[in-house]
């Protein structure tokens, strides 16, 4: 069901002031449009919630717009709000959003103001899922004007006293399917303005679907139908033997960081991605500890991806904070507590849903376990109030997060150096997901030519290299992880003794796999490095990275300046004393023809190598096409076989599910696609639109 506005109201005055009483009962959104003069004060309600400013629009002159929200709020009857400034001349109007999918967070907005005018543009915002809910709000200096607005929006309600106050409207609009969107305020008299748009989108859900608390070594059995995410937050005594996690339907487990005592009391979190589940569910943990399950169903995405972890000790304190996670709007964060012995009560952080304790007596062991879904971005510092009477204490957090559709980089390794070595090992801090990319970037001065592997037994290949007789800078990627596992590291190997700086990305959204689309790369001696342009990118949605090295060491280097801006991956300003290296990458989208390129401005003159590369799923690739004209088809492998045509310059470089006869001149093929037949033969049509060789 659709997101509907629930509830409105409006008020105008000189200082601001209270609204008449509404009842919001099931709002899971409150917005308020303020059209105001000066600087607002304070913005209240009766309820006791805190609202969240958006971007100010302004002249700088008089009429000013900005909206104000609350997020999963503190609803009911007899609900009134208070904006409040002295002599701000405001109006503003309030709508309170109902959403039967759950949750809404934020997304983006845009905005613009003018001194004179009877038309107003917002600026373009793009939602990026079916059934957002787009609000707009406009302020007017003159409060008699009664504006209108197009793109499909509905305007309900005006706020404002014609000279007491501005004028100030809100509209809103809930847009399937979801396109940009660029709503146009007009008016009749001519007046100072400010207008703002905003985006907000229903929060991809995780849903507790059923809980366990050890008693022993394996739990009951418990009804885990349903759920995508399993969670095992264990504690112990670490002489007590080595830990493992097991369950009764086979998963496969991966740990999260560890934390805690050497030889006294640990925490960590075990996990299972994409889980077997269903009836008669038991969990067995090893070792003397004590542990909690808890599992979770998702909606609004495919699988989902730890994405920050942190943890914290303390002896006998009455409360401990894990340290700050960092998570968008709809994550999950789980948190946990384990510590030696039993008494008093341990508290999950304010907002948390409690799991646990388990207490079992052999192991002298508690562990409590807690669960968030953060309602914005940000970063949270889970803090638990604890009974001071345990005297080793530790708390760990874990951060996890819906995967988006589409290209998108989900994980970045940090960034390792290695001075007189052949080669250079980085990990990601949570295991790759099998089907996801890899793009590896790598500097080295007094370097040869690099590759890259995994031990996991991936394949990877170049897309760019540049080189001068001190350097060589590569980017190498593997199109598609097939395996994968704890302890994953990604391995750079160099041509010789070489002062190294290496890092990795992991990129999902691949389909069949990623494909280097759009490469360039040059070597020079300057200030200003530069890789030129690459050809034209035969795709809209990039992923794109470059790498600059130079020598001698620098004491900056600065990036160009453009939209989407460059991400500052890792800038290593002296690799031993030897040279420097910055790495940079961005998410691109409607670049289809157009051409990429990177540059930097560097401290210190000297010697470099700049490359860059474009990354995008094969699936998104046009269609290729060629024609066998005489020559036969050899089949080299199944199902997914490399066809090479012996004579003619024609490669086929996939046809998947399919097997192909030769009979003379033509090509017989069994393939659950329809074929065209054609004069002396048969002709394929591929249309998975993963760059197939159409033949005829």
């Amino acid at each position: 069901m659709a997101i509907t506005l629930a509830a409105s109201v409006t008020f105008g005055g000189v200082d601001g002031g209270i609204s008449a009483a509404i009842d919001t009962t099931g709002a899971k959104l409150l917005v308020i449009s303020v059209g105001y003069f000066a600087t607002i004060g304070t913005v209240s309600d009766s309820k006791g919630n805190s609202w969240t400013p958006l971007t100010e629009r302004t002249t700088g002159s008089t009429a000013k717009h900005r909206f104000y929200y609350v997020l999963n709020p503190v609803v009911g009857t007899g609900h009134t709000f208070n904006v409040f400034g002295i002599n701000t001349f405001l109006g503003y109007v309030v709508h309170a959003y109902a959403n039967p999918a759950g949750a809404l967070i934020f997304e983006s907005q845009n905005g613009a103001a003018a001194a004179s005018g009877t038309s107003r543009s917002t600026g373009s915002v793009t939602p990026t899922t079916d059934g957002s809910l787009i609000v707009s709000g406009l302020s007017l200096g003159d409060a008699s004007n009664s504006p209108t607005v197009d793109s499909g929006l509905t305007s309900t309600l005006r706020a404002g006293v014609a000279g007491v106050s501005l004028g100030c409207t809100l509209a809103y609009k809930v847009q399937s399917p979801a396109a940009a969107i660029n709503p146009t305020w007009s008016w009749t008299a001519s007046a100072e303005h400010a207008a703002s748009v905003a985006v907000f989108k229903s929060a991809p859900a995780f849903t507790p679907v059923a809980s366990a608390v050890a008693t022993g070594a394996t739990t009951s059995a418990i009804d885990t139908t349903g759920a995508s995410l399993l969670v095992v937050n264990v504690s112990w005594w670490e002489p007590g033997g080595a830990v493992t996690v097991s369950d009764s339907k086979g998963n496969t487990w991966q740990p999260a960081n560890l934390y805690g005592y050497a030889g006294a009391a640990r925490h960590r979190f075990w996990y299972c991605l994409n889980a077997v589940v269903g009836t008669g569910h038991t969990f067995t943990v090893t070792g003397q500890s004590s542990f909690v399950v808890q599992a979770f169903s998702i909606s609004g995405g495919a699988a989902i991806q730890g994405s920050s972890q942190s943890g914290n000790t303390g002896v006998f304190v009455s409360s401990l904070a894990s340290g700050v996670v960092t998570h968008t709007a709809g994550d999950l964060i789980v948190t946990g507590f384990g510590a030696d012995g039993a008494g008093g009560v341990d508290t999950v952080p304010t907002g948390f849903t409690a799991v646990g304790p388990s207490f079992i007596a052999a192991a002298n062991m508690e562990c409590t376990g807690g669960y968030l879904v953060a309602g914005t971005t940000g970063s949270t510092n889970p803090t638990w109030a604890l009974s001071g009477s345990h005297t080793y204490n530790v708390v760990s957090s874990l951060v996890f997060s819906i995967i988006p559709a589409g290209l998108t980089k989900i994980q970045t390794t940090g960034v390792v150096g290695a001075a007189g070595s052949p080669s250079v090992g980085v990990g990601f801090g949570f295991t790759p997901l099998v089907g996801s990319g890899i793009v590896v970037m790598a500097h080295g001065w007094n370097s040869g030519p690099m590759s890259a592997s995994d031990n996991y037994g991936n394949t990877y290949q170049t897309a760019v290299v540049r080189n001068t007789s001190n350097h060589y800078s590569a980017i190498l990627y593997c199109s598609k992880v097939v395996n994968s596992g704890p302890s994953f590291v990604v391995t750079v190997v160099g041509g010789g003794a070489t002062y190294f700086a290496v890092q990795a990305h992991e990129v999902v959204g691949v389909g069949y796999g990623l494909v280097a689309v759009a490469t360039a790369g040059a070597t020079g001696s300057s200030t200003t490095p530069a890789t030129g342009a690459t050809a034209a990118s035969p795709v809209a949605n990039v992923f794109a990275v470059a790498v600059m090295g130079v020598q001698p060491t620098q004491s900056t280097i600065t990036v160009e300046t453009v939209s989407p801006v460059w991400a500052q991956d890792a800038e290593v300003l002296s690799n031993s004393g030897q040279s420097a290296t910055e790495f940079d990458s961005r998410m691109l989208t409607g670049v289809s023809g157009a051409t990429l390129s990177s540059s930097w401005t560097n401290g210190t003159t000297g010697a470099w190598t700049a490359i860059m590369a474009g990354f995008a799923s094969i699936n998104d690739l046009p269609p290729a096409s060629g024609r066998v004209t005489h020559d036969p088809i050899e089949v080299l492998s199944l199902p997914t076989p490399a066809a090479r045509v012996t004579h003619d310059a024609v490669e086929v470089l996939f046809i998947p599910l399919a097997t192909a006869r030769v009979t003379q001149t033509a090509i017989e093929v069994v393939t659950p696609y329809v074929p065209e037949t054609t004069t002396g033969g048969v002709g394929i049509w591929m249309g998975d639109g993963a760059g197939n060789i159409w033949i005829e």
